[in-house]
């Protein structure tokens, strides 16, 4: 590791699964997430992109128009709802 270099680093993945309906023959759907930054790696949406229905991503930005087009390319990348969450304080959160 460079000293003073930013490394992504991702030990696991998780895939939550959550059971939306009563009905037996409904699969659940699976939600996936990580941080504003590992979001920028494109290898993370592609090995999520038949795994997960939701991606959501956890951010404290400031720069919000560039994340709006992050999201919308995630969107259309991996073929699933992705959730910007953003902190209040900068606004721009969206889905």
């Amino acid at each position: 590791m460079l000293s003073g270099v930013v490394q992504g680093h991702r030990p696991c993945q998780w895939l939550l699964r959550w059971k939306w309906s009563s009905n037996k023959s409904n699969r659940p759907l699976i939600l996936s997430g990580s941080i504003c930054y590992d979001a920028t790696d494109l290898a993370l949406a592609a090995d999520l992109k038949k795994r997960s229905d939701i991606y959501a991503i956890s951010a404290l930005n400031r720069d919000v128009g560039t994340f709006d087009r992050m999201t919308d390319a995630l969107h259309y990348h991996m073929y699933q709802m992705v959730v910007l969450a953003n902190h209040a304080h900068f606004g721009g959160s969206n889905a």
